[in-house]
């Protein structure tokens, strides 16, 4: 996901949350709720944030695959040939590797193999600010 599509997907998700929880009476005048009003009313965590965690959880589900599977393999190769020039697109792996380092977590791959784990640190993640 790229910074432009997260914007687009918390701006959404307000929208949403504007008409779900309706505006607010001030002297006889409505007006919109401010972001951090609706941040306040709905105390789960954004879009954008619950995107990650899952991402982060998907990754622990793959590396603990068997080997034949395919999800394993491609998440593990490096594909051959040359790239176009200019800035490289990021992948997958990439965006999970930048929320890790986020997240301050070094060995992934084997922290990724014991499952409870990986469930407290996507729960520590659930809490963190600043993914």
């Amino acid at each position: 996901m790229t910074q432009k599509d997260e914007q687009t997907l918390l701006v959404f998700e307000r929208r949403i949350l504007r008409s779900i929880f309706g505006g607010v009476k001030v002297d006889n005048n409505w007006r919109r709720r401010f972001n951090h009003e609706l941040e306040e009313l709905y105390k789960e965590p954004n879009i954008v944030k619950y995107i990650k965690i899952n991402r982060l959880r998907w990754l622990g589900h793959v590396l603990r695959m068997n080997d034949e599977r395919v999800p394993l393999k491609l998440l593990n190769t490096n594909p051959d040939g040359n790239r176009r020039p200019g800035r490289p697109k990021t992948r997958w792996k990439d965006a999970v590797e930048s929320d890790l380092k986020v997240l301050k977590v070094r060995d992934w791959k084997s922290l990724a193999r014991n499952r409870s784990d990986w469930r407290k640190m996507l729960e520590e993640a659930i809490t963190n600010k600043r993914l």
